[in-house]
């Protein structure tokens, strides 16, 4: 489905974090969420969650439910993931002082694809999940109004003028750190330079379809830093058609 106006698309998707709309969970891990949860209820395993007690295959095909349901992108940075290369993110951590992780730790709303974040390499290089580890985060991918806080500059950082979704962005996610900044440039200076080459007319055409598609609830395969994009996209469209009207005149 279409979304009804390029403005609207642009309202919805182009944010620093993904705007998920929820499936249906996959039955095998439907049923395998139900078992664990009787177990963990039924023996107490300590540090455990449900989540540490599903079945292999439940996890297999919660992965690539999740990862479809994104257009295979990471949840934070939008970076490509595929069903094997990937982080089952919880949104809630699994593990707080609360006890409430343990719960929504096999919930399916509360369940995201993320990338790897840089497993391994030092803290000040990692990025969403791997860094954010069992920080409580304010910003929701599920929520249109608290993702249309964050916007982009030119430079490819991404921003909020909300103080906390800020700190999100850049403290617990790490999401400005300079391969990604670099990154999001780079894909938007390939796209700008493919289209460049058109006249102007075709260039908004071209602008327009992008934003529209890339605006589809159930796209499929999404384009890797969308979200950086369609916001670069909507400002050069704004100016394409600008500079259109004044010709005309």
């Amino acid at each position: 489905m279409i979304l009804s106006s390029v403005q609207e698309v642009l309202w919805k998707r182009s944010v620093g974090v993904l705007k998920i709309n929820k499936r249906t969970p996959p039955p095998e891990f439907v049923g395998a969420a139900v078992r664990a949860k009787n177990t963990y209820y039924r023996a107490l395993p300590g540090k455990k969650t449900p989540y540490d007690l599903l079945e292999s295959k439940a996890k297999e095909a919660l992965g690539k439910a999740l990862a479809t349901e994104q257009g295979h992108l990471c949840v934070y940075c939008m970076s490509r993931i595929d069903d094997h290369d990937m982080k089952i993110e919880h949104l809630y951590p699994r593990h707080d002082e609360m006890g409430k992780g343990a719960e929504l730790s096999v919930e399916y709303a509360n369940l995201f694809a993320s990338c790897r974040g840089g497993e391994g390499e030092p803290k000040r290089l990692q990025t969403c999940d791997t860094h954010k580890g069992n920080a409580i985060i304010s910003v929701n991918p599920l929520n249109s109004d608290s993702i249309a806080k964050i916007s982009y500059g030119y430079d490819g950082k991404v921003k909020s003028d909300d103080s906390d979704i800020e700190q999100d962005l850049n403290d617990t996610l790490n999401l400005n750190v300079e391969k990604l900044k670099r990154n999001r440039l780079e894909a938007w200076n390939h796209m700008r330079a493919r289209i460049a080459r058109k006249n102007l007319n075709e260039q908004i055409k071209m602008y327009t379809a992008f934003i529209e598609r890339e605006g589809q609830v159930n796209l499929g395969m999404k384009m890797e830093y969308a979200g950086f994009l369609l916001f670069m996209a909507g400002r050069e469209l704004r100016k394409l058609k600008g500079k259109q009207k004044g010709l005309r005149r």
